[in-house]
């Protein structure tokens, strides 16, 4: 499937863009996504059942192979 998001050339757009699709994706699938409001080691976190977790969110516009 091809996603819009994947022809966002400039680096800092196309993160922003990703951290957003994974919180749109997220919470369709039933988990809380919550950001961080201050400098943090990770992007975005999830809680889901009681387990929170953090989540480090990358994206790529290189495509090697069938990946």
């Amino acid at each position: 499937m091809k996603l819009k998001g994947m022809y966002l050339l400039h680096p800092h757009i196309r993160g922003a863009w990703t951290e957003m699709y994974f919180t749109i994706r997220a919470t369709e699938e039933g988990f809380l996504v919550t950001k961080p409001c201050r400098a943090a080691p990770y992007d975005l976190a999830t809680d889901h059942r009681g387990r929170f977790r953090r989540v480090q969110v990358k994206s790529t516009i290189c495509q090697r192979d069938n990946s």
